[in-house]
């Protein structure tokens, strides 16, 4: 119990200190009250019961269990055919001279650019000597780079400028189909690094590893010069091929309002990905521009398509999740995209980690898709799961206003966490209803998987809500105001519980 109890504590005083900041943004930047919103926020009832035993909380997918011979070879570099006529025979010593290697690197590497991945004199001598011969090089320091701080230990982590991480998880696809090779000089950063590049749709270029880095990689073939060389990969969306009846169902959810011009490139972007089992719901709320045209020569394509007036987005949108029946959950605003594949690389991060959340990066773009403005990704360490810290989400100033979390498309979630987080939108919030659940997604215990694909695009615009003038932060406010009022209320129902708790039950706390 006293557990619980400091948890709450410290959402109430996270709420209050974010409270405080809302106010001083709001005043220092005159920010009008939008009409949209309303005034009073809901109240809720609370009580606190004891359970013991098992319950009936829906539990997480079992990751996939490989067979005993593919575990074996499981990971993609050691299936790959070996390169015994590249340089066989060179004999190798502990230390060679950079010009040496150099010599070997730009002859495999043919006229794309070489990342050499290393630090110090080394590997500065390396990329020198091959730029010397004609050949790009650029030096990336390993992982997150030197040192990389944790912003919140154990949850957030953002690599350094210039590491490979950092150049790695906005470079897919285009940065590795211009990588002709990659040299690892850091014995200790080869299973990172090929396990990053791992489960791409693209061309993994060969990879230089030292020698000694080879004892568990019998694919590797001689390369010289004290390395050995793992062949590139082919195109690729499975580190194992799904079968059919494996492909995770992906139930995607679209509300349209008034967005003829951008309505079309949505659909396609979505129906265009060929995924075997996807579950396409559109909600439109009778728009008067031309979508509904659009909407009713694609219905014949899609799951499900509903024409009626709402509520506004969080209403449409609900709407459409109560008619869904996927494994794996998102929403997809009717002006933004899906990027190619997609979908495929989110079911297989699902089948074989089992996450709450699988997270990928997202393409800012302007009025069209060649109008690329920038990248994102979320600073929680790529891999997993990794735990979601609802406590840290709560920092809507301090950490999510800082680009430490997500855009909205970039995010799939489980109809698992979906149903334990409540299974709704609340329909009061006309803006940052997707930070309000994933709030409570993570105050459920949610994990996340964090894959570096871009998933999505997020467009940019002149007639979107969330751009005009930060009114959302009225919202922000208010939202911070319920959690306030919810912590308080589940310390006193938990102190008033507490004498009464059995001695094998836990607290189960209902909200209404």
């Amino acid at each position: 119990m006293l557990d619980e109890v400091v948890q709450a504590d410290a959402l109430r005083r996270i709420c209050e200190e974010e409270i405080a900041l809302d106010d001083e943004e709001i005043a220092r930047e005159a920010i009008p009250f939008p009409s949209r919103i309303p005034r009073d926020r809901p109240r809720f009832a609370l009580s606190v019961d004891h359970l013991s035993g098992p319950t009936a909380l829906p539990q997480p997918p079992q990751p996939r269990r490989r067979p005993p011979v593919q575990a074996a070879v499981w990971p993609w570099w050691r299936r790959l055919p070996i390169l015994r006529h590249l340089l066989d025979g060179v004999p190798a010593s502990a230390r060679v001279a950079a010009e040496r290697l150099a010599a070997l690197v730009h002859k495999a590497a043919g006229s794309k650019t070489v990342r050499i991945i290393g630090q110090g004199q080394e590997a500065e001598a390396l990329r020198l000597a091959v730029a010397a011969l004609g050949t790009e090089a650029v030096r990336l320091d390993p992982g997150y780079g030197q040192d990389a701080p944790w912003i919140a230990e154990g949850f957030l982590r953002r690599p350094r400028p210039g590491s490979f991480l950092d150049w790695f998880r906005m470079a897919v696809p285009d940065g590795l189909r211009a990588t002709g090779l990659i040299v690892v000089l850091d014995p200790g950063a080869v299973t990172e690094t090929l396990s990053v590049l791992a489960g791409h749709g693209v061309s993994v270029p060969g990879i230089v590893v030292p020698l000694s880095a080879t004892t568990d990689l019998p694919d590797a073939a001689p390369f010289g010069a004290g390395f050995g060389l793992i062949a590139p990969a082919a195109p690729r969306h499975a580190p194992f091929p799904l079968r059919k009846a494996e492909h995770p169902r992906i139930s995607l959810v679209t509300v349209s309002y008034n967005q003829a011009g951008f309505l079309e490139a949505c659909l396609d972007s979505v129906l265009s990905q060929g995924y075997p089992n996807l579950e396409y719901i559109v909600i439109d709320g009778g728009s008067t521009d031309g979508s509904v045209k659009i909407l009713e020569r694609y219905r014949p394509h899609l799951s499900t398509l509903v024409i009626e007036p709402d509520d506004g987005q969080s209403d449409a949108l609900n709407k459409g999740f109560r008619r869904t029946t996927g494994d794996i959950l998102n929403w997809l605003c009717s002006d933004d995209l899906a990027e190619p594949g997609s979908f495929a690389r989110i079911a297989e991060t699902y089948v074989e980690h089992a996450p709450d959340l699988v997270v990928g990066g997202c393409v800012r773009i302007g009025e069209t898709r060649a109008e690329e403005l920038f990248r994102h990704h979320c600073a929680l360490p790529f891999g997993g799961p990794t735990p979601l810290s609802g406590l840290d989400l709560m920092k809507f100033t301090r950490s999510w206003h800082t680009g430490n979390y997500f855009f909205q498309p970039e995010v799939f979630f489980s109809r698992r966490i979906w149903e334990l987080s409540g299974g709704w939108l609340k329909p009061h919030l006309f803006y940052a209803m997707d930070y309000e659940m994933w709030l409570r997604m993570g105050l459920a215990g949610a994990t996340a998987y964090h894959i570096p694909d871009m998933l999505a695009c997020s467009r940019v615009h002149a007639s979107q809500k969330t751009q005009a003038n930060k009114l959302y932060m009225h919202q922000i406010k208010q939202i911070m105001e319920e959690y306030r009022d919810m912590a308080v209320a589940v310390q006193a129902a938990l102190g008033q519980a507490s004498a009464a708790r059995p001695a094998d039950g836990a607290p189960q706390i209902s909200l209404t």
